[in-house]
């Protein structure tokens, strides 16, 4: 009787535990504008660079609202409640950036901004895992989302503030790719 109740327990903790949706989520869209942006799948399937674009620019612009309800999921809202509501900022930067597209006539003119809100996520989650440290120590599993979300963290940055530091290198997929591994290593092992 108490291993049962206890495998419902964790059932029940799994299915409140959003993270895992999120994930599924943020890696998708980010899969998904990958796919959209690359030449070979523009040339096999023909269709028009303009539309690849828009697309691939509209999921730039939502994913950080995928990105924040992640975030919040996994390190828990962070100091204060002050990641639950990030998305909502995002949320409504989507918006402003959809919208300054189809002002300005050109897919990508809202791009400025968008780079401001990468950077504030990037500064809101860095503050509140730095709060969060005073609070309470890392498990395992933190420090291993952690290490990938640095190294994320830092090269969306750079290719945020200054995409021509590293020419036509682009590092943003592989330090996903990292990111992605270090996040799925924890969600599985939460999920199991």
């Amino acid at each position: 009787s108490d291993v049962c109740s206890s495998d419902l327990a964790a059932v029940r903790s799994v299915r409140q535990d959003r993270t895992l949706l999120w994930f599924g989520v943020f890696t998708f869209l980010y899969g998904l504008r990958l796919i959209v942006r690359s030449h070979l799948v523009q040339a096999v399937v023909s269709l028009p660079k303009r539309a690849c674009d828009t697309t691939a620019d509209v999921i730039t612009y939502v994913i950080l609202v995928a990105a924040a309800l992640l975030a919040s999921a996994a390190l828990g809202g962070g100091r204060r409640g002050s990641l639950r509501y990030l998305w909502m900022i995002d949320l409504a930067g989507a918006a402003t950036a959809i919208a300054w597209d189809v002002g300005a006539g050109r897919t990508g003119a809202a791009m400025p901004l968008n780079r401001v809100l990468v950077v504030g996520n990037i500064v809101a989650a860095v503050v509140s895992v730095a709060l969060d440290t005073r609070r309470h120590t890392w498990t395992r599993d933190g420090w291993i989302v952690l290490s990938g979300a640095a190294v994320f963290a830092a090269v969306a940055v750079v290719q945020n503030v200054r995409h021509d530091l590293l020419g036509p290198v682009d590092t943003e997929p592989l330090a996903m790719l990292l990111l992605m591994a270090c996040v799925g290593y924890v969600v599985v092992s939460r999920v199991f």
